[in-house]
């Protein structure tokens, strides 16, 4: 009895861990990244992956609409690389949006979550590096 009690505590142990981790990775929800401050603007945030789609919200706006995009590059700087996708504009330093390329393309830490004082092509005032 004692010996089938620590087998089943073992098993369980041992497939708890790759179940809880197993949902969060399927489909990509919940996953959240931070989001800081870009040519001294005082502005952070944070992206999450939801079921439909990405949600950015930012602090420090000022209710400014400003273009967030997704951009290739492995690390934030002043000048981020490219624009891979343009999410829109903020509204209240809030956007809810889909991107045209998939969940696991974009966590493979080779893009970039951008927020620009204005067009998609302006400065960046902020930027969060997109991982697994």
């Amino acid at each position: 009895m004692f010996k089938s009690a620590l087998v089943t505590a073992l098993l369980v142990g041992l497939t708890s861990p790759a179940i809880a981790q197993t949902a969060l990775d399927q489909n990509l929800n919940g996953i959240v990244r931070g989001i800081e401050s870009q040519n001294t603007s005082a502005q952070v945030g944070e992206v999450l992956f939801d079921s439909s789609g990405l949600v950015v919200d930012m602090k420090g706006t000022g209710g400014k609409a400003e273009a967030v995009t997704i951009n290739r590059g492995f690390q934030c700087s002043d000048q981020p690389g490219p624009v891979a996708a343009r999410l829109g504009m903020l509204s209240n330093g809030h956007l809810a949006a889909t991107a045209s390329i998939s969940r696991d393309r974009l966590l493979s830490g080779n893009y970039l979550v951008v927020v620009h004082n204005n067009g998609a092509n302006s400065r960046a005032v902020a930027c969060g590096q997109l991982y697994r």
